[in-house]
Parts: structure tokens; C-alpha cells; sequence
């Protein structure tokens, strides 16, 4: 299913087709596939993994860092590759958005990179263009559009969907955790990061609070009077139970490695200086009833990825 997931990071992956390098890795059609897209989506995506929850990525650099470059090189190509096949089906079938929705998309993303400047100032080392950008977008609205057109046209019945889940009930197992924390921000009342020196003692008050915990205090308590998570400071820190999914995965990461009752060190996220509390793991599969809509989805993504397949058989590409 890994193909899934690169499928569902297209918007920011997209970002990745500027440069105009004579040098090219393939063709779709005639269209060229260049170096310079392939090494640009080769840095997004190592980027991006550092704030979704890129699991296959993340995993693969458990690996020998040789065995993760090759197995990652194939997998962009192929997603490049797989785009420029679905981009060109869905201009025939005239699916391209309307300037309005192109707009409208580049609004929204730049909203998104401007609410974590650690990456916004990762992705703008690509050396991004507006227009082009603007280009880009275009094309991936278009992919999605043929993906919305191609599954709209699908029906799933009952049956088929009750069987897919009792032979896939893996794919519906939940593992969550309940856990508090202690937030002390470093971000300004404008969202932007405030200076060095000011991190380095808002760190430093972090760790204060750190060693009040370790002398026994109680984690709530501080919680309670020093998190600038105020929702959740309220209630001593508690964030009720999450998944991986649900969280930045700069905070996941670190607390999903937790045993219950363990309390961490300082770390660092995009939002500032964190103390994390661990109070519960739990895992469990989700009954059908509560899982048909994903239950569908999935089969709607494994039915799109296969015609995807067919339709790079069908093209002309050459590498």
C-alpha cells in the first residue's frame, strides 16, 4: 500500500517539477522526466518526512543509507512517471481547474507552509517560482480530478466491502496512547519564532520544569501553571487519546517511543520546547460499523492504484 501514501502527498511533492535540465531519467509520451526533478522531489520528500507521518520513509531509514537511496529513487521515479500518465489522461478528458481553484489552492498552501517556518525554509531551499508553482498546481488540481472521476464511477457493494475488511483487519487495528504535556512556546503572538537568545531561556525554563518534575512535583500541577497550551494546560496537560495520525509528527515520534508513566526529556517541535507524560497505551481493531467509510476508501485507492499501473503499460515511456 505504500503507493497510497505517496499518492496522498502529491501537493507537496509537486513542488518538486522546476528546473529545466537537458538532463532527463525518462519520458511519458514524449514529455521529459529531468535530474532536476527527480533530485528536487528526492529533498521535498526527505524534508516533508520530518513532519507527516511517513512511515515507509521512516522506516526505510532504519536501513542501510545505500539500500534507502536506491529503494527511495525507485519509488520517485515511478510516482514522477505514474503523475505525468494520470496528468495526461485527465487533460483529455478535459479535468484542469479553473484559475479561481488554482488561486484558491495556492492560498491554501502557502497558509500551510507559513504556519511552520522550519519548513517553509526547507521547501524555499528548492528555489520554488510563484508562476511556476502556480503551473503546478494546476497540474496536480488535474490528477486529482481524474482520481475523484475515476472512483466516483466505481460502486462497491456490501459484500465485497464486509470481505475486504475480515481479510484485512490489520490495515483497521488503532494504536493510540493517552499522554500530557507541558508546552513552552517559541513562537511570537505572530506565529514566527522568536530570536536565539530568547529560545536558548525559554529552554532553559523547560528544564527547570523538568527537574521540578524529577523532585516529585506534580506533572499537572506545572502543567497547569507554566503550559502555554493553555486548552490543554487547564486540564493538567492531558491531550486525551491520539493516534500518530492525529499529531505532528515531530511530537509522535517522540512520544509514541514512551513506556506508560514515563516522562520525557525536553524536545523540540515546530511549536516550541516540550515535557510529555505518558499515561496509557492501547491498541485494538475497529469493528465494521465503525469503519465502513475507510473500509471503502481503501478499496477505491487499491482499484485506482491498479488502473494506474495499466494506464503506465499502456504509455509510451521510455528510461
Amino acid at each position: 500500500m505504500k503507493k497510497i501514501l505517496y499518492f496522498t502527498l502529491i501537493s507537496i511533492i509537486s513542488l518538486c517539477f522546476n528546473g529545466c535540465s537537458k538532463s532527463y531519467i525518462a519520458t511519458v509520451n514524449g514529455v521529459e522526466i529531468t535530474k532536476d526533478q527527480y533530485e528536487n522531489a528526492m529533498k521535498i520528500i526527505e524534508a516533508t518526512g520530518n513532519y507527516v507521518d511517513n512511515g515507509y520513509i521512516n522506516n526505510s531509514k532504519e536501513n542501510i543509507e545505500k539500500n534507502y537511496k536506491i529503494d527511495l529513487k525507485k519509488i520517485i521515479i515511478s510516482l514522477l512517471v505514474e503523475n505525468e500518465v494520470v496528468y495526461q489522461q485527465g487533460k483529455l478528458l478535459d479535468l484542469e481547474p479553473t484559475k479561481k481553484e488554482i488561486d484558491i489552492k495556492y492560498e491554501q498552501l502557502i497558509k500551510s507552509m507559513n504556519a511552520n517556518k522550519k519548513y517553509k525554509s526547507q521547501i524555499e531551499s528548492v528555489n520554488i517560482d510563484k508562476k511556476y508553482l502556480l503551473e503546478l498546481i494546476k497540474k496536480d488540481i488535474t490528477i486529482e480530478n481524474y482520481k475523484k472521476a475515476f472512483q466516483d464511477n466505481i460502486q462497491i457493494s456490501e459484500y465485497e466491502m464486509l470481505e475486504y475488511y475480515n481479510s484485512n483487519k490489520e490495515k483497521f487495528k488503532v494504536n493510540e496512547v493517552r499522554a500530557s504535556h507541558i508546552l513552552i512556546s517559541t513562537l511570537d503572538k505572530n506565529n514566527n519564532e522568536v530570536s536565539k537568545e530568547e529560545k536558548y531561556m525559554l529552554k532553559e525554563r523547560a528544564n527547570k520544569i523538568k527537574e521540578e518534575i524529577k523532585n516529585g512535583e506534580s506533572f499537572e500541577a506545572l502543567a497547569k501553571k507554566y503550559s502555554d497550551d493553555r486548552k490543554s494546560g487547564k486540564n493538567g496537560g492531558d491531550l486525551g487519546y491520539f493516534t500518530k495520525n492525529e499529531k505532528n509528527i515531530e511530537f509522535t515520534s517522540k512520544v509514541f517511543k514512551l513506556e506508560e508513566k514515563e516522562v520525557s526529556d525536553v524536545f523540540e517541535t515546530s511549536y516550541g520546547y516540550h515535557i510529555v507524560k505518558l499515561t496509557e497505551k492501547r491498541n485494538y481493531v475497529k469493528e465494521y460499523s465503525l469503519c465502513k467509510d475507510e473500509v471503502k476508501q481503501n478499496i477505491l485507492n487499491e482499484k485506482y492504484i491498479e488502473h494506474v499501473e495499466q494506464l503506465s503499460k499502456e504509455a509510451k515511456i521510455k528510461s
